[in-house]
């Protein structure tokens, strides 16, 4: 989609996905398996971020797997493995992602806390001159709070750890603060934002380590329909920004108005 000031976005000619996607219920009990292969053209797309900006048409395939299933009525968990491969400009694409996670519940306890922990990984490129494409391609990125409220990266060339918790004071009210720590796969890859974009390159291997970032945010449901939230989230700089720019430390903080078809029925 290109985005414009009134309307709705057109497409973008030739900037085509096809996908097919699977569910197998039960691969084991109170688990479901979704395998899916997305096939993506362009017309122009930058070969190398890290290198320069030459584009060149892009024909990608990506093939994978999600898992999600519980353990018991208190311990959730989720995995997801994708492996990319085609041709963008003249450069052949070999790159791979995968994520996974698990969250344990007290529902007995008051307040009814949960904790999470959650890693993320998706390749780089360790010499972008190579002749290949390795750096993982999100495809049509969104990864807001994936990688923390803060917003600052996407789901390339990224090792990422979170934990947290969540807890509710109040049956209408919840309350979360995480951790999580940043490292390039490639020292000498790009670090990109959400939207795909290469936005900090390293020449000279400085180190891997990007940053850590802490959040603390909240939901008030209103009703059925609306519910208003806040946070606010550091991060601090680690090696691999500290070096090439002054401006390694951001704060962020946020107030929004969520509407939603229906939510927790009122106590009268």
């Amino acid at each position: 989609m290109v985005p414009q000031a009134t309307g709705v976005s057109p497409h973008q000619e030739g900037n085509n996905i096809y996908g097919a996607y699977g569910r197998i219920i039960n691969p084991f009990p109170h688990a479901s398996l979704e395998p899916f292969v997305l096939w993506r053209v362009q017309p122009a797309e930058v070969v190398q971020p890290a290198l320069a900006k030459t584009a060149g048409k892009e024909n990608e395939w990506a093939y994978g797997a999600r898992l999600k299933g519980r353990a018991g009525s208190r311990l959730d968990f989720s995995g997801e493995l994708v492996g990319e491969n085609g041709r963008v400009g003249t450069d052949p694409i070999r790159a791979w992602a995968a994520s996974e996670g698990a969250s344990y519940g007290f529902t007995g306890s008051r307040w009814r806390p949960r904790i999470f922990v959650q890693h993320d990984i998706a390749s780089g490129n360790s010499n972008p001159s190579n002749g290949q494409h390795r750096t993982f391609d999100t495809l049509y990125p969104t990864a807001h709070d994936r990688f923390g409220i803060v917003d600052q990266f996407g789901w390339q060339n990224i090792d990422a750890v979170r934990a947290g918790g969540t807890f509710e004071p109040h049956r209408r009210l919840s309350v979360s603060a995480q951790g999580l720590d940043f490292w390039a796969v490639s020292a000498l890859d790009s670090v990109y934002n959400t939207s795909g974009s290469a936005i900090v390159t390293n020449k000279v291997n400085y180190g891997r380590h990007i940053g850590a970032e802490a959040d603390v945010y909240t939901w008030y449901e209103l009703n059925r329909n609306f519910n208003i939230g806040g946070g606010y989230g550091f991060f601090g700089g680690g090696d691999f920004l500290s070096h090439i720019t002054t401006a390694h430390n951001y704060s962020y903080s946020y107030i929004a108005l969520n509407f939603k078809d229906n939510g927790k029925k009122a106590k009268d």
